[in-house]
């Protein structure tokens, strides 16, 4: 599934809503600095769709029979 934002913001909090933020090891310990918020939002954008930014998503769907 591949979901559009307007802009990066709405996008991670996209991603923070479905509960995909937290990552394993090696993870940051403390908040996004500027600078370091600037660069991921730039990476992002160079993505950008006319849709918009995309955001990937994979779906598992599970059918169970009793």
């Amino acid at each position: 599934e591949i979901a559009h934002y307007c802009d990066f913001r709405t996008l991670l909090q996209a991603v923070k809503a479905i509960g995909a933020n937290r990552v394993g090891a090696g993870r940051r310990s403390g908040l996004l600095g500027r600078a370091a918020f600037r660069r991921a939002e730039m990476a992002c954008e160079a993505l950008r769709t006319p849709a918009g930014l995309p955001l990937t998503y994979g779906v598992i769907t599970l059918y169970a029979h009793a």
